[in-house]
């Protein structure tokens, strides 16, 4: 069987030749099927398109490894066979830039040397890179496994390479007849994408429930889709707003407002997000003060306006504009990137990948405009006393379900679920370091709880 998956991984195939069964777990048809992100390309998702049947539409994507492929499997066959999941990706070592990197000639060593280059500044100077994040990169200590270094990266080479495929499934739609739009082809963008560990457990009825709205509400969300205000409203809004959202977020006192996602607990893209990560940025028309043939849609264009300036170092002589990672090296504006497209580049060719996922993540949503700021009035704020400037900082993006943060020695929310004994059916909405044994009973128990699912 091993063998056989690993068949399966190594080389792209066809649709129906991909990892595809009805689980034992869920007898009434729901979708089981499993997609290696290295055999998906924009074709696998045009003809996946047309078999979705549910009012909302849920992606996932698993950071997993070839060695336990059973675990993405039953998060498959178990919460994430819900009706309103639509595809689910895996990705392995097979998605690495360099598949030999966890095993390369490298010595521990030398391995240790490259990530002390990590904890000097020249080295961030080097990328172009500059803020007071730095001073946390630089004092912070990733761990010294080349497995693990190695997989740091391919979390972020993942999410933009299905974002990218996203994009590129669109204007192939396009090509084809269908205008842009959201019942056309850009519907081939999820309601909310999922960006996960394999041992993450979520409650689908509950996400939708939280950042879904009813089909009665629908005309009102619509209306504050782009209301980019701090007076935004905390109930569930149309998923074309840019909204990020963290399972469970990490909050860093480091004199500035700095906030990530816990990873394991899943970040939540909203269609929003992923619209604005894959727009393309007509810079030279936004530096001149004119927006060309762009957007009608205001939030949009100042969207763009901000990425263009950061991203050319155009009047962000001060923070948090002038805060970045060195991804401006990695943006061609003659050629109309993306975000996306800078984040994918900048993923794969940076020579040493420093960063923690979670900080990458982090530093996206947080410091461009690719999620509404957060509100002020979010209840994580109110009984930590936290100070009400990094609530009401521009770089407060990152959103969270209701006070699920990590601060100041607090686990708040879903964050007290950080291991398979503490998620309780019913109860727990996000769980982390879940076991297969434990996403089989909770799934059977949240069943008996919700039979309709």
């Amino acid at each position: 069987k091993s063998k056989e998956e690993a068949t399966h991984l190594k080389a792209p195939l066809p649709l129906s030749d991909t990892a595809a069964y009805v689980s034992p777990l869920h007898g009434d048809g729901g979708n089981t099927k499993v997609l290696f992100l290295n055999a998906t390309d924009a074709h696998t998702l045009l003809q996946a398109e047309d078999h979705h049947r549910h009012p909302h539409s849920i992606d996932v994507l698993v950071i997993g490894s070839k060695n336990k492929l059973k675990q993405a499997k039953v998060q498959r066959e178990t919460w994430a066979s819900h009706k309103a999941v639509r595809h689910f990706f895996i990705s392995t070592e097979y998605d690495d830039e360099d598949p030999e990197c966890a095993t390369d000639a490298t010595t521990q060593k030398e391995f240790e040397q490259l990530l002390g280059a990590c904890r000097t500044k020249e080295f961030w100077a080097s990328l172009g890179a500059s803020g007071p994040l730095i001073n946390y990169f630089t004092a912070s200590h990733l761990i010294t496994n080349k497995g693990w270094i190695c997989t740091q990266r391919r979390f972020i080479t993942s999410l933009t390479k299905l974002i990218k495929t996203y994009s590129e499934a669109i204007a192939t739609a396009q090509e084809g007849g269908n205008q842009i739009g959201v019942s056309a082809s850009e519907s081939l963008l999820p309601d909310y994408l999922i960006f996960c560990d394999d041992d993450t457990y979520v409650d689908i009825d509950y996400v939708i429930r939280k950042m879904m709205p009813s089909i009665e509400e629908g005309k009102e969300a619509a209306a504050v889709a782009f209301n980019d205000k701090k007076d935004v409203v905390t109930t569930a809004v149309s998923p074309n707003t840019p909204v990020i959202t963290a399972g469970c977020r990490i909050r860093i006192p480091i004199g500035v407002s700095w906030t990530f996602p816990y990873g394991g607990y899943g970040t939540f893209f909203s269609r929003g997000s992923l619209r604005r990560l894959i727009h393309p940025l007509r810079c030279n028309n936004i530096i001149n003060n004119n927006d060309g043939n762009g957007s009608n849609d205001d939030m949009n264009n100042l969207f763009e306006r901000l990425a263009c300036q950061k991203l050319l170092k155009v009047e962000a002589e001060h923070y948090p504009m002038s805060a970045t990672v060195g991804e401006g090296s990695y943006f061609n504006s003659t050629a109309g990137d993306s975000l996306n497209d800078v984040f994918y580049k900048y993923s794969r060719k940076v020579k040493s990948f420093c960063l923690h996922s979670d900080w990458f993540t982090g530093y996206m949503s947080n410091f461009y405009d690719i999620s509404r700021q957060a509100p002020p009035n979010d209840v994580s704020w109110i009984p930590h006393n936290v100070s009400s400037k990094y609530a009401n900082s521009w770089q407060n993006r990152l959103h969270v379900f209701e006070d699920s943060e990590r601060s100041n020695g607090r686990n708040g929310g879903q964050c007290a679920h950080d291991h398979a004994v503490a998620c309780v059916p019913g109860v727990s909405r996000i769980c982390h370091k879940m076991s297969v044994d434990k996403f089989i009973s909770v799934h059977k128990e949240v069943q008996k709880l919700r039979p309709e699912q």
